[in-house]
Formats: structure tokens, sequence, C-alpha cells
């Protein structure tokens, strides 16, 4: 079915003709948009943002079309969403132009902020190369790489393997290998479930067996935002690695290794096999609730196909990622405390720095300024300042 107004934007053909705001937020719930506020965003998206785009051409110069105002995440998911509901309903194309093969291309070639949707993942993270997911772990210390990599091969959000770590003995770990029902591979399943709720429900990470050893021995004492922090802050400048974008990392690599894997049913259209395939993957990385679809979410199956999944994809996973010997014997490699000879050293580089930034011996800045300015983290910024009574205007 075709809908075609030539002479209507796509929020005057979704005010004309598309569904009601009940009917529609019925469908954004279906797809675990729950928030009432997220909802009334879409719907206003829908409804003002997109009178002056006619085409996917105007649309990926959207700012070109809406005064110099770029697209938005808000109005990028809307549309999304907006699309994926008339495919739904049968409707393949907008305008003249296909929906899977005009539209949504389009959508991810208009720019948001200074990038196009292309270079950016969910809610903004910057897509990572393989390259730059190898080299970010390179850049850490022994304490802070073991961390990253099961992060990066579980895609696990990094406060539930935090608290699954931080909060059980060694010894008292759930952590089995499975041989799952497909995918032809031994794999380790990490039981968390007393650590998942609501819409952050999973009920096991997934990893390689080379990570049995250091799944078994890891004791952590930093805090959670430890590990946040120094992850992103210890890397290059230019590349953009935390643990929010390997989740997404991970997340994109298993559906691009899985997709290829799979032979599409006969007379399935390929495009609802990989949106099937994009709800399994959220299985292996518990981004669905199990009270959105109880009649999904069958225990035993639940937990069978996600392991299958995952074992699909780990060959592929550990030659991207490898495993640091280190790491497979379970050791954590700490990194030696600072002599004294070296704070010494960080403080004369870091006094210099502020000479050269604050001549007169003086700033009018606070201690989040100075740090933006100059780089300095916060210790030996207080240090520093309390060890040669450097004042505040």
């Amino acid at each position: 079915m075709l809908l075609q107004h030539n002479i209507l934007s796509l929020s005057e053909i979704y005010l004309t003709y598309g569904p009601s705001d009940e009917e529609f937020i019925t469908y954004l719930i279906s797809q675990n948009v729950n928030s009432t506020a997220r909802q009334s965003e879409y719907l206003i998206a829908l409804k003002k943002r997109f009178l002056s785009i006619r085409t996917p051409n105007e649309l990926t110069e959207y700012a070109r079309y809406n005064n110099g105002k770029n697209m938005t995440q808000k109005y990028r998911g809307a549309l999304n969403k907006y699309l994926s509901y008339s495919l739904k309903h049968n409707l393949t194309s907008v305008n003249g132009f296909d929906i899977k093969t005009a539209w949504i291309p389009a959508i991810r070639k208009a720019k948001i902020g200074n990038k196009t949707a292309e270079e950016m993942g969910r809610n903004g993270v910057v897509y990572l190369t393989d390259e730059e997911v190898v080299a970010g772990m390179e850049n850490l210390p022994g304490e802070l790489r073991t961390f990253y990599l099961m992060l990066a091969y579980s895609g696990a959000r990094c406060a539930q393997l935090y608290d699954a770590i931080r909060n059980t003995k060694p010894e008292n770990r759930k952590i089995e290998r499975i041989t799952p029902p497909f995918g032809n591979t031994d794999i380790l399943r990490f039981d968390i479930r007393e650590y998942s709720r609501g819409r952050a429900y999973v009920d096991y990470l997934y990893f390689p067996v080379e990570l049995g050893n250091a799944l078994r021995n890891y004791t952590i004492f930093q805090s959670a935002f430890y590990f946040k922090k120094n992850i992103q802050n210890l890397q290059d400048k230019n590349r953009i690695v935390n643990v929010t974008s390997l989740r997404d990392w991970n997340y994109r690599t298993m559906f691009r290794i899985g997709v290829g894997k799979l032979n599409f049913p006969e007379r399935e259209d390929p495009w609802d096999t990989m949106l099937r395939y994009r709800s399994e993957l959220n299985l292996v990385q518990g981004r669905i609730a199990v009270s959105d679809n109880p009649e999904l979410f069958d225990k035993n199956e639940r937990a069978e196909r996600a392991a299958g999944i995952y074992a699909t994809c780990v060959k592929e996973l550990t030659e991207i990622l490898g495993v640091p010997d280190f790491v497979r014997r379970g050791e954590v490699i700490y990194r030696p405390k600072q002599t004294e000879e070296e704070k010494q050293a960080v403080e004369i580089r870091v006094k210099r720095m502020l000479e050269e930034t604050f001549p007169n011996g003086k700033y009018r800045y606070s201690h989040m300024e100075i740090k933006k300015t100059t780089g300095i983290s916060t210790s030996p910024l207080n240090r520093i300042i309390e060890k040669y009574r450097l004042e505040r205007k």
C-alpha cells in the first residue's frame, strides 16, 4: 500500500492520515516506550518538527529546511517509530519514496548535532570500530583491563556487572559452563538475577570460556564510578570509549555477526527477520522488561534463546578482542603506587601549568573551571594549591 501526498509534509501526513494519539501511544508502549514524557515528546515532534520535510533528501538536509536547526535524537526516535508503525500496517511508501530503502536511510544521514546518525548509536553514543575497542583496552592498566573485557564481551550494564562482582564472594558466584541448543560452542553463563529488576531485567550475562578464571577470581575494591570514569578518561581525547559505547559496540557487533549467519525463512521479508533478531539480542543484553510481554518470556525459552545467540557470535568476538594471558589465568595486574619522586614530578608539572595559565599567581576560577582549562585532576590540584598557598581572587 502506498501513501502518496506529494504536496504534504511528513507532519501534515501524520496529522491528516496518521493514527490517533491513543492508538500511537499504545504502539509506543508495545515498543517499550513506556515513559509518558517521551511519548508526549514523540507526538509533538511528529506534529510540529517535520512541517517542512516532504522528501528523503529534505530529511537528510534537515537543518537547511528548518532555519539551521539540526535533527535531535527525539525527532529521530519519533520518526523511526512512526515509520515502523506504518510498515506494520502495510504502508510501504510515503510521497512516492519507499520507507525501507529511502526514508529510513535518510534518517540516518541527517545530522544530529555535529554528527550524522550513521556516526552515532542509541542515545547519541558514538559508534566504535573494532580497532577502537581493542585500542581502548590497551590504554588501560591491568585491573581496569579485566573489567573492560568483561563489559565488551557481555554487553552488560556497568552497574549490573559491578554489583554482581562487588557484592558476591568469588566462591559464591553462580557461573556455569553450558552448551546451548544451537551455536555449537560452549560458553559461560553468569547468573545475575539477584541484581536485575524492572526494565533493566536480565537473567544471565554470557562470556567465552576463556574468561572463566577471571570471573571466578576477580575482586573489586573501588567504586563503580572509578571504573566508569577511568575507562573513559584514560583514553585518547579523540576516542570516545566509555561503558555505554562498549555496550552499544557489543550489540552492533553481535547483530552484524549473527544476521550474517542467518538463513532467512522462505517467504519472510529480510527486514522482518532482522527486526526479530534485534529483539532476541535484547534478551542477551536485558533490554526488555519481563512485565512488558509476559507471554513472550517463558523462563527456559528466554535463557535458551539468549545463550544460543551468544554462542553463535562468541568465536568472532574472541577473534576481535582476544584474551590476554593474565586474564586467562585469572590474575589482576595492579598499577604500582606512585613513588615520591613521581609525585614530585607531577607537582612540578602541574605548578608550571598553573603558573603559565595564571601568571599573577592568583586565579578567579573554581576548581572545576581550572580542571577544564588545564586538564589537571582534582587530587594533585588540591595538593599543590595547599602546598604553594595559591590564592583565589
